[in-house]
Formats: structure tokens, C-alpha cells, sequence
């Protein structure tokens, strides 16, 4: 009895499209989100390499914006003042993927120091 059950839900998982890849990801059309720590590390590495290649930071860019080497789905990683300054709440001082595609962000200093976290 308990392997026609067991075989019934092997059955049922089956026909349903999903696979063991899949178990426990989001449904079909959402992308897997990158948790909080892979983000965080992911952007100060991408800022250390800005720097490293002589970027000026100081006028808060965007770094993952069109950037290849941004593989964290889910997040942006960006640049404000440290302190942070009202012209770092401004919408167009912002990553304009976030609160439209994404919903999580990475702010970071000029010079790579973790500022604020959002997701």
C-alpha cells in the first residue's frame, strides 16, 4: 500500500513539470532570488574592483547597471554619500532597475563600507 502511494506521488510530482532541480524554488516565471549575504559580498567585490581599476565612486553610480560581471538576481548594487545625503534619495541617483524589476538593494561608500541593505 505505501509503495502505490509513494509511486503515486513520484507519478503525480512528475507529470507536473517540476524536477528535483527545481523542488523548492519559486514558480515557473520567477527568478531565484540571491539571499542577502551572496549580495552583499557580490557588490563589495564589485566596488573593490571599480576601485581597484581607478573609478571615482564619488559620484554614486550604479555599479550593477548593465555590468556583465553583476550575477545576483534579485539586487542592485549601488553607491550614496557617507553619510548619506538627501541627493541619494533622488529616483534618478538611484539604480533604475530598483522598484521596478528589482526589489532588493546593496548601498555601499565610495570606498566599499556597507551603508544600508534592502531585501
Amino acid at each position: 500500500m505505501k509503495l502505490g502511494l509513494a509511486a503515486g506521488v513520484l507519478l503525480l510530482f512528475l507529470l507536473s513539470g517540476c524536477s528535483i532541480k527545481d523542488w523548492g524554488n519559486r514558480p515557473a516565471g520567477h527568478m531565484n532570488i540571491a539571499s542577502r549575504e551572496e549580495a552583499i559580498r557580490a557588490c563589495k567585490e564589485l566596488c573593490r574592483s571599480w576601485l581597484d581599476n581607478g573609478a571615482d565612486l564619488s559620484n554614486g553610480p550604479c555599479l550593477s547597471m548593465d555590468n556583465p560581471d553583476w550575477n545576483v538576481p534579485g539586487w542592485v548594487c549601488d553607491v550614496a554619500h557617507s553619510p548619506r545625503r538627501e541627493i541619494d534619495n533622488l529616483k534618478e541617483n538611484q539604480c533604475p532597475e530598483y522598484g521596478i524589476t528589482v526589489s532588493r538593494f546593496v548601498e555601499l561608500s565610495p570606498y566599499c563600507t556597507l551603508i544600508n541593505v534592502q531585501g
